[in-house]
């Protein structure tokens, strides 16, 4: 889906810089030929915002409704072409709704982003809050622990010197 979707705004990039380069004249006289070249692209992008919103993605839901009305606004201007008496401005209605809905869409995802972010975040801190007591006994007993260990390497050391000693001064007697 990402590929389609990133092919389909590559698209309105190249039809925005044509537009802001082109004479608005020229874009007037045009506006049979974006029709068509627009129309199949809303389809893909409207079945796969579809299958996200049937999937559960509230960011599709709220961009399918402005994908809706860019539709709707185009179906409005070739009827308008077509010889209806409809006003010029139905696509730059339908493109407004459509970046409002962008931004409803995106302030729902930053919405849920936060609350995500605030859950971790106490869960960190409710986790810190239990292994704390955990940390604090173990500080305690590490004195302990550290005394054993020396305790231990000092009677491995005289336990390990003291037959070494005596094999070395009998060898010393023997080489003598």
């Amino acid at each position: 889906m990402g590929r389609i979707l990133r092919s389909y705004q590559a698209s309105h990039l190249v039809l925005a810089v044509f537009v802001a380069t082109v004479p608005l004249r020229w874009v007037f006289a045009t506006s049979l030929a974006r029709f068509v070249r627009l129309m199949p692209i809303l389809a893909v992008a409207v079945v796969l915002l579809l299958r996200g919103a049937v999937r559960g993605n509230p960011e599709a839901r709220v961009f399918l409704v402005g994908i809706l009305f860019v539709v709707l606004a185009e179906v409005g201007e070739f009827l308008r072409l077509a010889g209806l008496a409809l006003p010029h401005s139905l696509p730059y209605l339908g493109f407004t709704a459509l970046l409002l809905s962008a931004a409803v869409a995106l302030a729902y995802r930053f919405a849920r982003a936060h609350a995500e972010l605030d859950e971790l975040r106490l869960g960190l801190a409710g986790e810190v809050t239990a292994r704390t007591p955990e940390l604090e006994a173990m500080t305690l007993r590490a004195p302990e622990a550290s005394d054993g260990k020396s305790q231990l390497l000092s009677t491995m050391n005289h336990e390990l010197t003291a037959p070494l000693k005596s094999i070395a001064g009998f060898a010393r007697i023997v080489l003598t």
